[in-house]
């Protein structure tokens, strides 16, 4: 993650562990609420599949973080950064070769007078198939934390372990 203020703590929000037959059916998710020291919230969901309204669901999540951070009366400018860092064990974009994509809102219309800055609002889209097009012995941390998330079985899991001592333990 690298953020710029240390974590404070993570929460597992929610874990869902069913894969339902059909396209539409949720599928396996685990979301993680990380809050940093600097206020920022950060949502990081490891998901099995690209779901129908995935982004729109994504965005009404982020929402949802920022509901209660303030209370009656306090100034809006104490609202927390909102991230959303999506691990997807699928293809979350087949148009575009990234493993890793970054959406920010943009002002589409310069000088219009507002104070939009980067890092309010983001959204990362992690892609794992994709990695498997980059080579492996680069950097063995991450190849064996792509096989962590995207191990199907028990040997993939051992196998994971096998690949680094940090997994293993």
């Amino acid at each position: 993650l690298s953020p710029d203020s240390p974590i404070a703590d993570a929460t597992i929000l929610n874990s869902e562990m069913h894969n339902g037959p059909a396209y539409n059916d949720k599928l396996s998710r685990l979301d993680l609420l990380v809050r940093l020291y600097n206020g920022q919230l950060i949502n990081i969901e490891f998901q099995t599949g690209n779901q129908i309204h995935f982004v729109r669901r994504a965005l009404f999540y982020l929402f949802q973080m920022g509901v209660g951070a303030l209370k009656g009366g306090e100034d809006y400018g104490r609202l927390p950064n909102l991230t959303g860092i999506y691990i997807f064990d699928d293809i979350f974009r087949s148009d575009v070769d990234d493993v890793h994509l970054v959406y920010e809102p943009t002002c589409v219309k310069p000088n219009d007078g507002s104070f939009l800055k980067r890092g309010l609002l983001r959204m990362d889209f992690i892609q794992l198939p994709k990695f498997s097009a980059l080579n492996p012995s680069e950097n063995k941390l991450l190849s064996a934390w792509v096989q962590l998330f995207g191990a199907k079985t028990v040997q993939d899991l051992d196998a994971a372990g096998r690949e680094s001592p940090v997994l293993d333990s």
